[in-house]
C-alpha cells in the first residue's frame, strides 16, 4: 500500500474523502470500489494499489472520520464546555464525518460502535454537567436518560434525508441548529404531557 505522504498528486486522500461520502450516503455495501474509483475520478485498480483492498479502503476512511471527530471535539472542548452532537455540527465540514458515523452504526461497522460509546459519553457529560449546575432535575435511571438525550439529537442525523426533505433546508445551516436547539430546549425546559387533573 502506498502512504499517503507518497501520494504526490492527492489521488488517495481523494478516494478516501468520496469513500466516506459514498459510504455515509449508501452503506457499506452497496459502496463498490468502483463507485468510490468513478466519484474519485480514479480506476478502480489504482484504488486497489493504495489499499489492497475494499477492507483496507474502509479503515482508511474509519481513521480519516475518527481523526477528523476527534480534532473537532477538541476544537469545540476548548470553548469551555463538554461537546454536544449540535456543537460538533457547527464545525465547518464535519457533516460528512458525522453521516459517516451515522451510516456505519446502522451498517454495524468499528467506527460506528466506537462513536456510540463517545456519543453516550458526551450525553453523559452533558447531563452530569447539568446537575451540577443545578440545572436538570436528579434522574432514577441515568444511564436511560443519557441514552434518550443521545437517541434525539443522533435520530436527526441518521434520518437526515427524510429530516431535511420536511425541513426544506439543509440540517447544518445555522437557522435550522437554532430551530433544533430552541425547540429540544423547550421540549427538555418545559416537557410536552398535559396533565389534565392539575388544569
Amino acid at each position: 500500500m502506498r502512504s499517503a505522504e507518497y501520494d504526490l498528486d492527492g489521488s488517495r486522500s481523494r478516494m478516501v474523502h468520496a469513500a466516506v461520502e459514498l459510504i455515509g450516503r449508501v452503506g457499506r455495501q452497496a459502496a463498490t470500489v468502483r463507485k468510490v474509483a468513478e466519484a474519485a475520478g480514479v480506476s478502480a485498480p489504482l484504488v486497489m494499489h493504495h489499499f489492497g483492498s475494499k477492507a483496507g479502503l474502509v479503515r482508511a476512511c474509519d481513521e480519516h472520520v475518527r481523526s477528523r471527530l476527534e480534532a473537532a471535539m477538541a476544537m469545540v472542548g476548548g470553548s469551555g464546555h463538554d461537546a454536544g452532537l449540535r456543537d460538533l455540527l457547527g464545525v465547518d465540514g464535519i457533516e460528512t464525518a458525522i453521516v459517516y458515523v451515522g451510516r456505519s452504526m446502522q451498517d454495524g461497522g468499528e467506527v460506528g460502535r466506537e462513536w456510540f460509546d463517545h456519543m453516550f459519553q458526551m450525553s453523559v457529560a452533558q447531563y452530569e454537567g447539568s446537575l451540577a449546575a443545578g440545572t436538570a432535575r436528579p434522574s432514577q435511571d441515568p444511564t436511560m436518560l443519557a441514552l434518550l438525550l443521545m437517541a434525539m439529537d443522533l435520530g436527526m442525523v441518521v434520518l437526515r434525508p427524510l429530516v431535511e426533505q420536511k425541513l426544506g433546508s439543509n440540517l447544518t445551516d445555522p437557522a435550522v441548529v437554532q430551530r433544533w436547539m430552541r425547540t429540544e430546549f423547550d421540549l427538555l425546559t418545559h416537557g410536552l404531557i398535559v396533565d389534565k387533573e392539575k388544569t
